[in-house]
């Protein structure tokens, strides 16, 4: 099965946990732009690098 969500923006809540970092992963190679909340700056600081992969954090 393969997923296309070219131009697609998706919010992932609890996208900073593992199997929230999974999903984001798979979405991203999908082609979306994910947004993830977070409430600690920690957990901010762990989604920066992937930015610029398609991941922002909120």
């Amino acid at each position: 099965m393969t997923m296309d969500f070219r131009e697609r923006h998706v919010v992932v809540s609890g996208g900073t946990g593992a199997l929230g970092r999974a999903v984001v992963d798979l979405l991203t190679a999908a082609g979306a732009h994910c947004h993830v909340p977070y409430r600690r700056e920690a957990e901010a600081s762990a989604q920066r690098p992937r930015r610029n992969g398609g991941c922002t954090a909120l």
